[in-house]
């Protein structure tokens, strides 16, 4: 093989690559836009019952943390050498029981449709803009035209929510606001720190469970939780 045919094939896998990453990419994208949507309705749901954004925190991240706590164990110094102990505590405050309350609390005085549109809208911009700012990805006119459109629809959504000042509704789109925020800053940090997705939930997770789950236990009890039925529990 030529040094011009050998040249063309090295091109044409790397092209192939980078269209592969793209395609796993959008589809991780679209899995997480779904895993977020059934988040923000199964938020709300909990809410209408009774339950608390405190019980909220300590079911998802105690189960959450039981199980990938012995992941966490195993896998600390292979796959975890980028988590120091306050990138960690970053990351569990970004990513753990502030932002179900940031959820639950907009899910109270807001519309769900409004926070949900809100929510996820912020988090894209925010997430556009800290990865060209921050991480230096390039601002190209597809992303452009994204951020336009997305702060279009905050603006038409969230606008007659603050002119109508009848309501305590716009405390809830500043609370959703807020976690798009919140979440959106978690997902940079975690590629700037160039952390695997798997650890930063694993820390996020069994940080969440060791630190928020005996401030639970403790002031809270297990008492209103006895009395949901176990299908809402496992929901969440």
């Amino acid at each position: 093989m030529s040094a011009t045919q050998l040249h063309k094939l090295k091109s044409a896998i790397t092209v192939s690559r980078r269209y592969f990453r793209m395609r796993a990419g959008l589809m991780f994208g679209l899995c997480a836009a779904l895993g977020w949507g059934g988040y923000l309705a199964a938020t709300r749901h909990a809410v209408a019952e009774g339950l608390t954004s405190n019980d909220l925190a300590f079911i998802r991240y105690t189960t959450a943390g039981i199980i990938l706590g012995p992941w966490l164990l195993l896998h600390w110094r292979d796959r975890c050498s980028g988590l120091s102990l306050s990138r960690s505590l970053i990351l569990a405050l970004l990513a753990g029981p502030p932002l179900v309350m940031l959820v639950a609390g907009g899910s109270r005085h807001a519309p769900f449709a409004t926070g949900m549109l809100v929510e996820l809208a912020v988090l894209a911009v925010v997430g556009i803009l800290l990865a060209t700012w921050w991480l230096g990805e390039r601002l190209d006119a597809i992303r452009v035209a994204g951020l336009v459109a997305l702060t279009v629809r905050i603006i038409v959504v969230a606008g007659p929510v603050f002119l109508c000042c009848t309501s305590r509704s716009w405390m809830g789109v500043i609370m959703y606001a807020g976690a798009g925020c919140m979440f959106a800053a978690f997902v940079a940090l975690v590629e700037k720190w160039q952390i695997e997705p798997l650890a930063a939930t694993a820390v996020v997770s069994v940080m969440s469970a060791c630190t928020f789950g005996p401030y639970y236990l403790g002031v809270e009890g297990l008492g209103r939780l006895s009395g949901v039925s176990l299908w809402l529990l496992g929901e969440q």
